[in-house]
């Protein structure tokens, strides 16, 4: 059964907030959001209260809910759920089928992270000679990624091979792509060319590599971009 800390945190995250951003609201020192969640102490009557409001939830709910009440997150889903179409419910419904046969994982998040996305992942980038011959069937399943800017833009996550980009991108390093067909000069994109797919930057005489070991790609013909980077992903192991 979730604890009263367990609960001020499903409602507090449910609504978006830092602890520090509850604290501000009701008045009190950020560690005292922090001690609640943690279950080393409680708030008093009034704070309880006006802690109730902010969160939009029941005191009853806070202070003796029982294992079958709804969350406050659960109250917004069900809500939604209700004014969709009979498809939509349906598509919903075969989600929910699917991920309950999912193998169960567990993921640990920082405190202060609120969310977390799942990215289609590409694997690391394929070298010259390889025998894959479509971009497309490299899916590698899904990534974890923290939630920022960047994660929220990118549409797939894609792992770098060799250092041509170092020191900016490292080998085994992941980093994020917005798909497009073309990208502006000085930015890095992710790019194709027969069997070969590759990182590069984009420069006034072609494609070139960050690290100067390595040669520019002057001959562009055939070439297709399928992205541009957009930064290293925040990976949750």
């Amino acid at each position: 059964m979730k604890t009263f800390g367990d609960k001020i945190k499903e409602a507090r995250k449910a609504k978006k907030m830092t602890q520090r951003e509850l604290a501000e609201i009701i008045n009190v020192a950020h560690n005292s959001v922090s001690d609640w969640e943690h279950n080393k102490s409680k708030p008093d009557a009034d704070t309880i209260e006006l802690l109730c409001g902010v969160l939009e939830i029941a005191p009853n709910y806070l202070l003796a809910p029982s294992e079958e009440d709804f969350t406050p997150a659960e109250k917004l889903l069900i809500k939604q759920y209700r004014v969709l179409s009979p498809y939509a419910k349906e598509n919903i419904q075969i989600a929910i089928e699917r991920e309950l046969n999912r193998p169960n994982t567990s993921v640990l998040i920082n405190d202060e992270s609120d969310r977390i996305l799942h990215l289609p992942y590409f694997g690391k980038i394929a070298a010259a000679g390889t025998t894959i011959s479509s971009f497309s069937i490299m899916v590698d399943g899904t990534i974890s990624v923290i939630e920022t800017p960047d994660s929220i833009d990118a549409d797939y996550a894609i792992g770098v091979s060799g250092d041509s980009m170092a020191p900016m991108f490292d080998d085994g390093d992941i980093v994020l792509v917005k798909k497009c067909y073309s990208i502006g000069i000085g930015q890095i994109g992710i790019f194709q060319k027969g069997n070969e797919i590759f990182i590069k930057e984009t420069s006034d005489n072609g494609l070139k590599s960050i690290n100067p070991e390595y040669p520019d790609m002057i001959d562009e013909i055939d070439t297709v971009c399928l992205g541009r980077v957009l930064n290293k992903a925040e990976v949750i192991s």
